[in-house]
C-alpha cells in the first residue's frame, strides 16, 4: 500500500515536472519531456526502500495544489488545454500512441481520485482512536487514591 502512495506522489511530481519542462520550447523539440513521469514514478518508489516513513496528506494535497496552480497559470483557464496538457503529457511519457486522449483523461482522473483514496485512513487506524482503559489499570494522570 505505501508502494502505491509514493508511486502516486511520484506521479504528481511527474506531472509538474513534466509541465514545467514543456515550457521550454528549445528542451521540448530535442527531448520527450514526458519521459520525466516514469521515471518520476520510478525515483518515487525506489525512494520507498530507502526512507520508511509514511508520506503525510498535506505533500499531496499540496502537490496537486501546485499541479493546478501551474496548469492555471500556464493555460489561463482555457478548458481545451487544461484538459489535453496533462494527457498528452501522460501518453508520450507512457508511449500511448494508440490510445485518444479523452481514454488518457479517464485513465489519469481515475488515478488521482484513487490515489486520493489511498492517503484516507483505513478502519484500522480510526478504530483505535479512543482505546478503552482497563478497569484494573490505574491510570497514570490520576494519584493513586490509597496513599
Amino acid at each position: 500500500m505505501k508502494i502505491l502512495q509514493y508511486a502516486f506522489t511520484g506521479l504528481l511530481g511527474g506531472l509538474i515536472l513534466a509541465l514545467l519542462a514543456s515550457r521550454s520550447i528549445w528542451l521540448e523539440m530535442r527531448v520527450n519531456t514526458g519521459i520525466l513521469l516514469p521515471l518520476t514514478i520510478a525515483c518515487a518508489v525506489a525512494s520507498r526502500s530507502l526512507f520508511r516513513r509514511d508520506l503525510p496528506f498535506r505533500a499531496v494535497c499540496g502537490l496537486e495544489a501546485l499541479l493546478i496552480f501551474l496548469l492555471l497559470a500556464f493555460y489561463r483557464f482555457d478548458p481545451r488545454a487544461l484538459l489535453l496538457m496533462p494527457a498528452s503529457l501522460f501518453k508520450e511519457g507512457f508511449f500511448l500512441h494508440a490510445v485518444s486522449i479523452r481514454t488518457v483523461n479517464g485513465i489519469l482522473s481515475l488515478l488521482v481520485i484513487s490515489g486520493n483514496g489511498l492517503f484516507i485512513p483505513g478502519p484500522a487506524a480510526v478504530r483505535h482512536w479512543h482505546r478503552r482503559q482497563n478497569a484494573f489499570e490505574p491510570e497514570a494522570d490520576r494519584p493513586d487514591p490509597f496513599l
